[in-house]
């Protein structure tokens, strides 16, 4: 049926609200259910190799790599999921994301606060986060041979996600509907 196995579903999650939690992926859904002491272990049955979600049974979702054939592991308290801790075969690229998304929250902040900033601040910001995501992405050793070099495109192309969006969602922060950028705003 073209699906493949992925031994990767294994670990603990402590403070759930309920006695499960769900990875999501596109057009994928799996329910994981909780022992009583917060421990679980299944085996997903995935059409691709990627990024999911990891959602809790309270308001959180962690970001959560699976590879086909790939085991993980991971430790998490259901009120602060974004402190995922991974262990097993994809522990340094899921280990990464978390520290990306991490950089994500503390350098960008929410989508509202981001594209309320005028140009030059916004773009300040948008060339931190590439920097120290580019920092990170050089310090890891990835086991995932093509990790890296999708890795650096999905930067780039973030980066140029935002810039694209800036003006329209500016505009539309500042009550502004004619906003447009200046000159010296990069092109996309």
């Amino acid at each position: 049926n073209g699906r493949r196995v992925c031994k990767c579903c294994e670990g603990k999650l402590i403070n759930a609200e309920e006695d499960s939690f769900r990875i999501i992926g596109n057009s994928f859904s799996k329910e994981i259910r909780l022992n009583s002491d917060g421990s679980f272990a299944d085996t997903l049955h995935l059409d691709y190799n990627g990024v999911y979600f990891v959602r809790g049974t309270s308001v959180g979702t962690a970001y959560l790599y699976l590879e086909k054939e790939k085991n993980v592991q991971f430790e998490a308290d259901d009120k602060k999921l974004e402190d995922i801790v991974f262990t097993g075969d994809l522990a340094v690229e899921n280990n990464y994301i978390t520290q990306k998304s991490k950089l994500s929250n503390e350098i960008l902040g929410d989508a509202k606060s981001l594209y309320s900033l005028e140009e030059t601040e916004f773009l300040a910001k948008l060339d931190s986060f590439e920097k120290k995501c580019n920092e990170l992405l050089e310090s890891a050793a990835f086991t995932v041979s093509d990790f890296k070099e999708k890795e650096i495109k999905n930067i780039h192309y973030n980066k140029e996600n935002n810039l694209y969006s800036y003006s329209a969602y500016h505009g539309y922060l500042i009550g502004d509907q004619e906003f447009k950028v200046s000159d010296n705003f990069p092109k996309t």
